[in-house]
């Protein structure tokens, strides 16, 4: 069968104390992933040790003024690499009565990525993930508004014919900026998409211009 994904969770080099913390909750938020203490290895020494420990995706938490605001997402063997910046970060310890994260893989559900960029996104978003048992409690959702992902973790439970849900957090919303094709730490890749390119049009970049099914 399809083996689950295996996911180095890092951050850039000196971290403060809230990028180090949100690095733990992000390798919480994705099941079997491994916290790799970042230490003064250079990019090129982080991929050599994922690829020798056989992990399938490398995940790169940046902060500027101690605070999370960037992460990167690396798929191996050969990439693509997504870039996504982050706002409104709150970590599960700012959620009031959060319940412990269970163990079980979480449902995945996307909102609005129906472009082709959209869908790229979604791809590697997916990969992190390992396919869940039916019965599992657990889920994230990424909602595309205005091009913010908008990340929620959640568990539900049915009582009666309704569905109850309890944040679980970490919560944030992404912003794409950039794609490539290959893996984070070589120096002249393949950009596949850039953000700037698209500034001074106002086309959406992850929703389909003719889906226009939720209006």
């Amino acid at each position: 069968g399809v083996e689950d994904p295996k996911v180095a969770v890092t951050t850039s080099r000196n971290p403060s104390g809230p990028i180090k913390h949100f690095a733990r909750e992000i390798s919480q938020f994705i099941p079997n992933a491994e916290r790799v203490n970042r230490g003064a290895s250079d990019l090129k020494s982080l991929m050599d040790f994922c690829r020798k420990h056989e992990m399938t995706d490398l995940v790169i938490v940046h902060g500027t003024h101690g605070q999370p605001d960037c992460i990167i997402v690396s798929h191996l063997e050969y990439g693509p690499t997504a870039y996504f910046s982050l706002q409104n970060v709150v970590m599960r310890r700012q959620i009031e009565e959060a319940p412990p994260i269970s163990t079980a893989f979480p449902h995945l559900v996307f909102e609005d990525m129906t472009s082709k960029v959209g869908l790229r996104v979604k791809q590697i978003l997916q990969a992190l993930f390992p396919v869940p048992k039916p019965e599992s409690r657990r889920l994230i959702s990424f909602i595309n508004k205005d091009d913010w992902i908008s990340v929620r973790q959640h568990t539900f439970k049915r009582t009666g014919g309704k569905i109850e849900l309890t944040e679980l957090g970490p919560r944030m919303e992404m912003r794409l900026f950039k794609i490539t094709n290959d893996t984070v730490e070589v120096n002249d890749p393949d950009v596949e998409f850039a953000y700037r390119a698209f500034i001074h049009s106002r086309a959406p970049i992850l929703k389909a211009k003719d889906d226009d099914s939720d209006e």
